[in-house]
């Protein structure tokens, strides 16, 4: 037969040509049947289809050979689809459908928001970020800027040189108390030759502690004992 796309011709032989049926097509010439639309497409022309219809963004199709657009359902919130689906997929985490509209992509959280949820319905499943941490839109998880990295190092910085000086700071104490052995808030007593005296005022220096045990050292006669004040 020489029947043209859309239509057909059982009958070998035949110049009879018979357009296809709603919710079939033939894409070719000469043809001796239709097929059927696939799931997700439909058809409606009275002088025969060529092609199917796609069900439009936002709507699926369930239905084999459909022959009309109602057969195309709309998604439900959190989903979505392109257009000729047979079926509505979820929103990634870090997106929403939150209204039915043909729409083939699920909106995207906004910068310096984040969602993990999978399908979300509304825009308030997006939750802002952290204080120093940024993101881009659509994304699952917030991460910290490059000011915040920088600001996290200087403060970490700080902390260790004040770590290290507290260290050192009470390790000399702790060797100027050792150097004093006999401490107290009054007085304390050295026994020296009785020619020897010393008064020492409070808030006495590492180098007079040196100076005073170095003195001592070098003392061997033991007289009566004399008074430093620290």
């Amino acid at each position: 037969s020489d029947c043209e796309a859309g239509k057909y011709s059982s009958a070998s032989g035949s110049t009879r040509c018979t357009a296809c049926k709603f919710g079939k097509y033939v894409n070719t010439t000469q043809a001796t049947s239709c097929f059927n639309c696939t799931a997700g497409k439909y058809s409606h022309n009275t002088n025969g289809a060529q092609s199917c219809t796609d069900c439009a963004a936002g709507k699926h199709g369930e239905k084999i050979g459909a022959s009309h657009s109602e057969s195309c359902k709309e998604c439900e919130k959190g989903s979505a689809s392109p257009p000729g689906a047979s079926s509505c997929f979820l929103c990634t985490a870090g997106r929403y459908a939150s209204s039915l509209r043909e729409a083939s992509i699920c909106d995207f959280c906004s910068e310096g928001k984040f969602s993990k949820i999978e399908g979300a319905t509304e825009e308030s499943t997006c939750k802002n970020c952290p204080l120093g941490k940024i993101s881009q839109k659509g994304t699952t998880e917030c991460s910290y800027s490059n000011q915040s990295i920088l600001i996290g190092a200087l403060v970490l910085t700080t902390l260790l040189l004040v770590s290290s000086f507290t260290h050192h700071f009470y390790s000399d104490k702790q060797k100027k108390r050792r150097l004093q052995r006999i401490h107290s808030d009054k007085e304390m007593v050295l026994t020296m030759d009785e020619k020897m005296t010393f008064e020492f005022k409070s808030k006495m220096n590492y180098q007079r502690v040196m100076l005073l045990y170095e003195v001592l050292d070098m003392t061997s006669d033991i007289g009566k004992p004399i008074y430093v004040y620290l």
